[in-house]
């Protein structure tokens, strides 16, 4: 297998000047979006991967084909029973469902709190008693709905993997810099992607003319006998066919 040069400077750049999703200095991230440090985790773990063997370079391409393009809409909305793991950083994932359920007192919380503030009601006895009703909420809060790990899942019916928020953004980030970068494989599966999305297009098109409605070929227009030819002769009846 042939060790890829650009990957290797990715990785070596990601360490030095790590990838930033916020702002400098913000501390609190929104519900549901990525961890800063574990995304950057997930992308030198792709990496590192890529250029290790050809079965790890292999699953990062398996990746690219079932996570691309990017579908939003495609999170776990509940995990039954068992929460599933994300297939690169190892970490456990939640439901949407488990993080808006068990999230909701704390976000209650949190909005009583701002309007006690708000209302010059604040002391140094409500901000601990604050303090200690949230870290009681978060303690009975399994890890991964803590973090607000997400699970995302892949619409081709042949994968059966799960990526973090985290892991999918840096899955997005590595193939974006492999495209800059002219990496041959990657832009070998990306030319995949785009040709079989076309063949999806032109198909879906054709499966749409197959029911187009068609016009009808007009009939054949019929001599005018009025219904009469049992009740009349032949000569008659050369007579009735004439009239228009």
């Amino acid at each position: 297998m042939k060790t890829s040069e650009l990957v290797n400077q990715l990785l070596e750049r990601n360490k030095q000047e790590p990838l930033q999703l916020y702002e400098p200095g913000q501390t609190n991230k929104k519900l549901g979006e990525p961890d800063e440090k574990l995304t950057n985790e997930a992308y030198n773990k792709l990496c590192e991967l890529w250029n290790k063997d050809e079965k790890s370079r292999g699953f990062v391409k398996f990746l690219i084909k079932a996570f691309l393009p990017k579908n939003p809409l495609n999170k776990i909305l509940s995990f039954s029973g068992n929460p599933g793991r994300c297939c690169v950083l190892g970490i456990k994932l939640a439901g949407v469902k488990e993080i808006s359920d068990l999230w909701a007192p704390v976000q209650l919380l949190r909005a009583g709190r701002t309007l006690e503030v708000s209302a010059g009601k604040d002391s140094y006895k409500a901000a601990k008693e604050f303090k200690r009703k949230e870290r009681e909420l978060f303690q009975k809060m399994p890890v991964e709905v803590r973090n607000s790990t997400i699970g995302y899942f892949s619409d081709k019916d042949w994968c059966d993997k799960y990526l973090s928020g985290e892991a999918y953004t840096a899955l997005l980030e590595f193939v974006e810099d492999c495209l800059w970068g002219e990496e041959e494989d990657v832009l070998y599966i990306l030319n995949q992607l785009r040709n079989e999305e076309k063949k999806r297009d032109e198909k879906a098109k054709g499966h749409e003319k197959g029911f187009e409605r068609k016009e009808r070929s007009p009939k054949p227009k019929k001599d005018k006998t009025y219904n009469l030819t049992q009740f009349v002769d032949e000569d008659t009846l050369k007579q009735l066919k004439k009239i228009k």
